[in-house]
């Protein structure tokens, strides 16, 4: 079985087979399934070595070695949303301007025009977080 693939928008068809791309096919399976059983084994592991010796000291609430107080439910202060909203635009878009800096030089026209859209995506929601902390007065 062979595989065609594209490259710079042209239509360059190049033939490669499937068995020396199986090797790492069968890596990534093997990595999924050592992860998958090592989190079950996790969740198994306890169930039949833990202690099961109940009493009220051990189901009384416990924070950090604090007697609890207060009520369960606190109400969110929303002061910080808009700090949080702007750092998570920024974090993104220099993850993404970062990978799209490396392989700027071999697609130039091809990467541009995306990377200029979601840059106007994501300015259009920076504005939107200035504009919250702005009716806030946050500032």
């Amino acid at each position: 079985m062979y595989i065609i693939y594209f490259h710079n928008f042209d239509i360059q068809t190049s033939i490669v087979s499937l068995d020396e791309n199986l090797n790492e096919f069968v890596a990534v399976l093997v990595l999924g399934a050592v992860g998958a059983l090592m989190g079950i084994g996790m969740l198994i592991v306890p169930l039949i070595f833990a202690p099961r010796k109940p009493n009220p000291v051990k189901s009384e609430t416990f924070e950090s070695g604090q007697l609890p107080t207060g009520e369960a439910r606190v109400r969110l202060v929303m002061r910080y949303y808009p700090y949080l909203l702007m750092f998570v635009v920024f974090d993104v878009m220099a993850l993404f301007l970062y990978a799209w800096g490396l392989s700027y030089r071999q697609y130039v026209l091809a990467a541009s025009v995306p990377v200029l859209i979601f840059i106007a995506v994501l300015v259009v929601a920076l504005l939107r977080g200035l504009s919250f902390a702005g009716r806030k007065d946050i500032w």
